[in-house]
Formats: structure tokens, C-alpha cells, sequence
């Protein structure tokens, strides 16, 4: 946990008015109200559309603005008049004020129309105005006769701010037990797909805006359009929400209390209502802030401790005291525009005013949230994962890649039950669980040599890869079904140092197999497989692009031994805009039928084509797990040559048999990514792949590139 001062300090000595703080609440008569007062029957068969082009510049908002000005005591002012203009999207507010000496906080409301709404990325633009305060002074009265002038300098503060509506949707269904949960972003439901953002470094100083762009640019990358700032970490610096809203990144936002029970003796509770304050007040301009949440699973923590057990009424009487009482109210006195959620986990509220929490068991699949972590069942069967209304953690661990343990290691770590390897492991029997993982796909056996080591690295990373894939592609098909989930947000993105975690980027920022697969799994349109009941294989296309999609699913089936493609099927669909659905169900041994001996011998391929015949989405689907299929070795040649700029390097690629999981590395110390790791490679199908150098050390060196290659798969290990 990142700790100590890290920040600069000062002291700020003023003598005359300043403006502290510029807290805007963008509201529209639209949406009344972003919470639920009630609940309402809902029925969620399919999202709703988006509402016509038309409307998107007709929202009538009115931005409530809370101006904090300092008028500085011990200086001889008792009191200063002026004239306080407030001003936003062309429209503006002018207020006379008489200021008086400390702290003053004057409100102002500006009704705006005709803007351009801010949208979550991949739905619409992020266009963000300027809100500005500017007071003048017009005269100052002092106890001391002492009119000078700069009394009378007028002082401003400005602000981004975005025009959107935000709900958190937790209706009751009729035709099921339970409620919904997704947000609804200027009327539109959006699937929310991200990660849990931890600290990026023990010290946070060490973090500069250069490492906040480029890791909010992965989240791009990888399909992302939501990130939770998670409860036990740190509250993120300006950069990072800044960077969000230029990018349509949502953020739920955790307040920062996690995993404990807490006090309510009076001094903590007002040392919390300072924290909350402070934060809102700095923040609360974001249009990418779409949820306050009281915590992380401290809800779920009643359950884990004896006291909480023994007497549960009054830790209930602490929880509410603190997250109800004193966060929530604190919070609705600046920010009321924004949901508020009690915890995560947490079953969400059952009435506003009064508060009412819905208590009992927060991993309810029926309603809330859902945390969700299985290290033991295998991952490649569906009916082990839950559905739940919207998961915001699940996950599995991996390790991170030599180039990124080599600086904080030596040869005698080089193992992954070295005591240093063990004291970096801070999930109980990670590393063994880790490994069991492994050798439940793979065949692979630990030995002391720094290759085993290596493949050790591969291989987590690999199966974190192939079981994260797996769960979140069954929460994205979800929201198809019965269950609508609306949500996948794995954990974690980012890491803290050089450990076993379960980040899909490393620390530094390399990207694990995981980052790569993500931006498959979480790209706008996915097709998606999997067996349920035993021999049925269910294949279904979810998009989440606001448009209607019609084409063909092509499916395919392979050997491993290099022949080729045995067989192809061609099914026509169409789908609504924002659906999910299945488009091919068959049995897999009739798929099989005198073209493979055993499943084990093959495996499925399936490609979406549009309308216009563009390949707009692919995957594969293995019919046994790697360490039971006939897998070949395969025998793989990889040809470097010059990219499109000295910064850019093409890698072609070709395999004499299917090759699952291709690995590809290089101990090359240059900082950039290959824009695909962990795929499937065809037999006798080339592919290129480039690898992009982010760091200007000059241009890269062909030759040495190539040298330093690596290129790996699981026939390699065996």
C-alpha cells in the first residue's frame, strides 16, 4: 500500500479574496433524479436503443455552481463587495456578493441548452466547455483604512465540464426474481468493460503524467470504456480523471475505505466528512465520474471476522453511521447529480429518502454487484462462472515476464518457490495455485533450470490469459439472457512492483497475454462459443455498436497436424443494435463426424463477416483442454524485417502446424508491445505482426531485433 507524504507541501499566505474551489453539478430536467426512489417493474429482454441524432443537442441542463472564496482573515479586511460571474456553454449568472472575512460559498445556477452531450467512448465524442468564475471586487472594507489597490483585482478559477446524463439502474423485474443494475449514459444502456485500477507505484511520486497517458491509453487499446478506481488505493491524481474525460473513459470512483471495519468515534467521522468534501470538491467536474462508491467490500466484510459475527447489530449501527450517515451525507451537500453506491459488492439501496440499504447476502446474483474469484474449477466450462446482474472483480493471477523480474532479481529467484518469489506472493498458496492452473491445461513440470522458470512465466501467463477470456466472454454473452448482466470489470489492470498478480499489465507497463486478449474480448463485437449441456456447443455474436448488424458467421474446423481446414459451415444472422444472441447451435460430434477421430485431435474456428464482407470479428474455440489434445510441435519461422517508420519492426510468422498460444518476446531493451501476443497460428498461413517501439532511444535495430526474438508455444514446453 503506498504510503507517507507524497505530494508537495506548502503554505499559502493570501492577501486578498481567492477562489478555492469550483464545484459544478451538471443536471438536466431530463432525468430528474439519478437515483431510483423507487423501484419500478423492468423488463430487459434487449437494451433499448439510443434516442434519434436529433435529440442529442436538445437536453436542456441547468449546472449548479458552488463557488468557495477565501476572504483572508488577520489582514484588516472584515468584509469585501463585488460582482461574481459565472459562465458556461455561452450561458452566464451574475451575483452580487458581499464577502466576509474566511471562508464564503456562493451558489449559482445556469440553464444551458443546445450542447453537445459527452459520451463513453465508443458511443459518441467527449466534447468538454469551459465553466469559469470570476469575481470582482468593487470595494473592501477594512478595519485598518488601508484600500489598496490589489483588493480590487479581480480573481477567477475554470473548469472542464461535460454535458451528460448518468443513471444506475436498478429496477425490479417482473418476470424474475430480483433487479437490474447497468448505467444508462444519456439514455443509453451501456455494457460497462474494464478493469480495477490499483496504485501504480509503492511511491506515488514516482508516477508521472507520461505513465498516467500511457496507461490510460492501454485501456483504450484494449476496448476498454470503464475503469474503478478501487477503495484501497489511493484517490488518483488530476491527470488521470483529466485523461478520462478527454477520452470517454468512465470511472467509478471508490472512496478510499477497504477490506476492515472502521470507526465512528466523532474525530474520525469528521476527519472522513473533511476527506469526502476535499475529494468531491476536486473532482466532481468530471464528466467521466459516474458513480461514488463507499467502499470495497467492506459490506462483504461482515462475514470475515468473529467480532462482526458476534455481535453483528453493532457493527451494522458503525457501517451506517460512517458510509450512510456521514459519507453519503457529506456528499449529497456537493455532488448530488452522480449515484451513490454503499459498497462493492453490495445488493445497492432500496429507498433515497429515507436511506434504506438492501441487506443480506451481498453476492446475491439477483440484484448488485457481484465479486466473484474460483481458482480450483475449471474455467473452460461455463457452468462454473455465475451470472450475475454485473461483476465488478473476477479474476486469476499470473506472473509477470523475466524482462520485467530482471532488474529486482538474481539467479537463485529464478524459481517459482524461491523465498523471494513466496514473500512477492501476497494471495495465500498463490503460487501453488498458480501452478496447479498450469498443469490442469498445460504439460508442464517444474525443475531448477531458468528456462523452466521462463516457461513457468509463459505458461501463467497463458492460462490467466485462456480463463479470463472465459469468464468475461460468458458476462458479455449474459447480457443476452436471463441474467442481463451489464458488466465485466476484471481484476486488475496495473501493478504496484514486480510480483504474482493478477494484473493484465505489468509493472512498467508491459502487457501481459491477458492485455491482448482483452482487447479481443471487449471489442466492440463479439462472437463467443462454449459447451452447455455436454456435446452442445452454443455460439452467439454480442455487439455493443449502435447499429443493426447482419452477415455471416463462418465456422471452421481444424486439425492439429497441419492439414488444414476439414470442414466450414455459413450461417446468415442478423442482430439488433446493443444485442446479444446465440446464432449457431449443434452438436459437437456431429460437427466431428468422420472428420476427427477424437475432439482432441480438433479445433473450431469462427469468423463474423458483415454485410459489406469485412471481417469484424473472430475466435477460436479448442474442444479439449491443450494438455489432452494431439498437439504437435510445431515447427515456427519468424522473419524480421523493416516497419512503416524507424520505430516499427514486422515480424512474419509461419507454422507448419496449428500452433495455439504463440508466444513472442524479446530481451531487446526497448520499451513497446507487439499489437497481438498468446494467438493462434493457422498451418501454412502466414501472418504478420508489428511491433511498435513507444520509447524514442532511436530507430530499432533490425538485426538485433532479430536476434533477441523469442517465440514460443506449448509444444515448445513439452
Amino acid at each position: 500500500m503506498p504510503q507517507g507524504i507524497y505530494k508537495p507541501i506548502a503554505l499559502l499566505g493570501y492577501t486578498s479574496p481567492v477562489i478555492t474551489a469550483l464545484v459544478p453539478q451538471v443536471r438536466t430536467n431530463v432525468h430528474p433524479h439519478p437515483h431510483p426512489h423507487k423501484a419500478r417493474p423492468s423488463h430487459m429482454a434487449t437494451a433499448p436503443l439510443t434516442p434519434p441524432k436529433q435529440d442529442l443537442r436538445s437536453r436542456h441542463f441547468r449546472v449548479e455552481v458552488e463557488t468557495v472564496l477565501l476572504v483572508p482573515s488577520g489582514t484588516g479586511a472584515t468584509s469585501v463587495a463585488g460582482m461574481l460571474k459565472v459562465s458556461v456553454a455561452g450561458a452566464s449568472q451574475n451575483i452580487p456578493c458581499q464577502l466576509h472575512a474566511g471562508e464564503n460559498r456562493v451558489r449559482a445556477t445556469i440553464l444551458v441548452s443546445n450542447v453537445d452531450l459527452w459520451w463513453p467512448v465508443g458511443y459518441g465524442a467527449q466534447p468538454l466547455y469551459s465553466l469559469t468564475a470570476t469575481f470582482t471586487p468593487s470595494s473592501a472594507l477594512r478595519d485598518d483604512h488601508d484600500h489598496d489597490r490589489p483588493w480590487l483585482a479581480p480573481v477567477s478559477a475554470d473548469r472542464q465540464v461535460g454535458f451528460r446524463t448518468v443513471e444506475l439502474v436498478t429496477d425490479k423485474y417482473s418476470n424474475q426474481k430480483g433487479s437490474s443494475m447497468f448505467f444508462r449514459i444519456n439514455g443509453v444502456p451501456i455494457f460497462a468493460k474494464g478493469a480495477n485500477f490499483v496504485p501504480m507505484d509503492s511511491f506515488e511520486n514516482r508516477v508521472s503524467d507520461q505513465d498516467m497517458v500511457q496507461l490510460v491509453q492501454d485501456a483504450l487499446d484494449a476496448n476498454m470504456n470503464v475503469l474503478r478506481v478501487w477503495g484501497g488505493g489511493v484517490y488518483q491524481q488530476d491527470k488521470f480523471y483529466q485523461l478520462c474525460d478527454e477520452k470517454g473513459i468512465m470511472v467509478w470512483q471508490e472512496f478510499m475505505f477497504a477490506c476492515a471495519m472502521y470507526p465512528r468515534d466523532e474525530k474520525f467521522l469528521a476527519t472522513t466528512a473533511a476527506e469526502v468534501t476535499h475529494q468531491v470538491e476536486r473532482l466532481t467536474h468530471h464528466p467521466s465520474i459516474i458513480l461514488w462508491s463507499g467502499s470495497n467490500e467492506n459490506e462483504a466484510a461482515f462475514d470475515w471476522f468473529g467480532a462482526t459475527r458476534t455481535n453483528p447489530r453493532l457493527y451494522v449501527v458503525d457501517y451506517a453511521k460512517l458510509y450512510f450517515d456521514t459519507i453519503r451525507e457529506t456528499l449529497l451537500t456537493l455532488d448530488a447529480s452522480r449515484p451513490f453506491w454503499p459498497s462493492s459488492p453490495s445488493n445497492g439501496v432500496l429507498e433515497q429518502n429515507p436511506f434504506v440499504g438492501i441487506w443480506g447476502n451481498p453476492y446475491d446474483l439477483t440484484m448488485g454487484d457481484l465479486h466473484y474469484y474460483n481458482y480450483a474449477a475449471d474455467c473452460t466450462d461455463v457452468a462454473n462462472f455465475p451470472s450475475p446482474r454485473f461483476a465488478s472483480e473476477y479474476g486469476y493471477q499470473s506472473f509477470p515476464s523475466f524482462e520485467t523480474w530482471r532488474p529486482v532479481t538474481q539467479q537463485g529467484d529464478w524459481h517459482p518457490f524461491s523465498d523471494l518469489m513466496l514473500h512477492r506472493q501476497h494471495h495465500p498458496d498463490g503460487n501453488a495455485q498458480v501452478l496447479a492452473q498450469i498443469q490442469h491445461y498445460f504439460r508442464y513440470n517444474v525443475t531448477d533450470s531458468l528456462q523452466s522458470f521462463k516457461d513457468f512465466l509463459y505458461l501463467s501467463q497463458a492460462t490467466q490469459a485462456l480463463c479470463v477470456k472465459a469468464q468475461s466472454e460468458h458476462y458479455r454473452r449474459s447480457k443476452g439472457m436471463a441474467a442481463n448482466t451489464m458488466g465485466a470489470i476484471y481484476w486488475q489492470l496495473n501493478d504496484i512492483w514486480q510480483a504474482p498478480t493478477w494484473s493484465s499489465l505489468e509493472y512498467g507497463g508491459r502487457w501481459k497475454l491477458l492485455h491482448h486478449y482483452v482487447r479481443h474480448f471487449f471489442a466492440p463485437v463479439l462472437v463467443s462459443a462454449y459447451e452447455q449441456p455436454t456435446d452442445s456447443l452454443q455460439v452467439h455474436i454480442t455487439s455493443d455498436v449502435n447499429q443493426a448488424l447482419s452477415g455471416a458467421l463462418y465456422t471452421r474446423l481444424w486439425s492439429w497436424d497441419g492439414v488444414g481446414a476439414l470442414a466450414e459451415w455459413k450461417t446468415a444472422f442478423s442482430l439488433a443494435p446493443l444485442a446479444s444472441k446465440p446464432v449457431l447451435s449443434d452438436s459437437i460430434s456431429s460437427l466431428i463426424s468422420g472428420k476427427c477421430k477424437q475432439r482432441a485431435d480438433c479445433f473450431l474456428t469462427f469468423s463474423v463477416v458483415d454485410g459489406s464482407g469485412n471481417e469484424v470479428a473472430s475466435n477460436v474455440f479448442y474442444l479439449a483442454n491443450i494438455v489432452q489434445s494431439a498437439l504437435p510441435k510445431a515447427q515456427i519461422s519468424a522473419q524480421v524485417s523493416p516497419g512503416n517508420s524507424s520505430q516499427e519492426a514486422f515480424v512474419q510468422l509461419i507454422s507448419d502446424n496449428a500452433a495455439p498460444f504463440v508466444y513472442l518476446d524479446t530481451s531487446y531493451p526497448l520499451k513497446g508491445r507487439f499489437e497481438d501476443n498468446g494467438f493462434l497460428l493457422l498451418p501454412r498461413t502466414p501472418r504478420k505482426i508489428t511491433f511498435h517501439a513507444t520509447s524514442a532511444d532511436g530507430p530499432i535495430d533490425i538485426a538485433r531485433f532479430q536476434r533477441e526474438l523469442v517465440v514460443r508455444s506449448p509444444g515448445d514446453v513439452y
